[in-house]
């Protein structure tokens, strides 16, 4: 069986750990104060402090300049992927740790995402998966095959590679493009509507709003396609209480983070982005090109009715 057309693997069970936001915010603040010529510096963090309502994250100031109220948020490639994370790691990196001497040769185990219903026990099927894995690999041919067990409740498939190096690893397929592009959107316009709502205290105070968005998904969205969706999240929410929005993509826990800038002062964008990236109004007509061609490839699919992943 070869690799089917379209699917791309979410790699090993340690995916979705995020950088402490507090270290994401520093970052910001730092990249922030180099672009500007600052000496912004943080101190409150409201969040923390205020018990009994929700608050922004960080809240910095310089003498003779608006201060910053800064907001994080961690988005999601498609709805429920933080829990799914959470449950495949949790399930299976002990299967990759009860399997990883037991072949001499190089696999894979990939799974749907969607996997994990409630009222299954997991256990008993990673047990199964594991039992039917030490009796039939060996005698797997070396690619894909496809498996459907009796009495697990989806099939999985299997890599074999006979000549590889002895390693046994599990991942998971990936959603469908399209999904993936509409979820993002829509998860990015929750976001945007939620913090701007929370945000309106700082605005009528006079600071200068910012939201960071972190992806911690490196394996399913990049830059261009995160930007794409924000675009298209903002057509759908107004946001007059965000002045800013940053994005911070972050690989592992003891990693920094990269940012970009997806919304602010043009000279700031051009400061922070790569030029190569075309980030920004000056780059209007490029990035409204793509998000058509993104609108025609899912020209099925009707974002108002839209039925999530997780949910179908």
């Amino acid at each position: 069986m070869d690799e089917p057309i379209g699917q791309a693997s979410i790699g090993s069970c340690e995916r979705g750990v995020f950088v402490d936001q507090n270290r994401v915010i520093k970052s910001l603040v730092e990249k922030y104060n180099e672009v500007n010529h600052s000496k912004y510096k943080i101190v409150r963090y409201p969040d923390q402090e205020n018990s009994a309502t929700r608050d922004v994250d960080a809240y910095a100031t310089v003498p003779g300049e608006r201060p910053l109220a800064i907001e994080h948020t961690n988005i999601q490639s498609f709805f429920g992927q933080f829990a799914n994370n959470k449950r495949f790691g949790q399930i299976y990196g002990e299967l990759e740790t009860d399997l990883k001497d037991a072949f001499d040769f190089r696999i894979r185990l990939y799974l749907p995402v969607f996997t994990f219903q409630k009222g299954t026990n997991w256990k008993q099927v990673r047990d199964t998966i594991r039992d039917w894995l030490l009796q039939n690999a060996h005698s797997l041919p070396d690619g894909f095959s496809s498996v459907q067990v009796s009495g697990l409740p989806f099939s999985f498939a299997v890599h074999k590679d006979g000549k590889g190096s002895k390693r046994f690893t599990v991942a998971r397929w990936a959603p469908e493009h399209e999904n993936i592009n509409v979820e993002s959107i829509l998860d990015i316009a929750r976001a945007l509507e939620d913090k701007n709502d929370q945000m309106k205290k700082y605005r009528d105070e006079g600071a200068n709003n910012i939201l960071v968005l972190e992806s911690s998904d490196t394996a399913l969205v990049d830059h261009s396609t995160l930007y794409k969706a924000f675009l298209q999240a903002l057509d759908r929410v107004p946001i007059p209480n965000i002045d800013e929005v940053w994005l911070a993509s972050t690989y592992s826990a003891g990693d920094s983070c990269d940012l970009l800038c997806f919304l602010g002062p043009e000279e700031v964008m051009d400061a922070v982005n790569p030029k190569n990236f075309e980030l920004g109004p000056g780059y209007a007509k490029i990035w409204m090109a793509a998000v058509d061609r993104d609108k025609q490839a899912r020209d099925s699919i009707d974002l108002a009715n839209y039925i999530p992943m997780e949910n179908r």
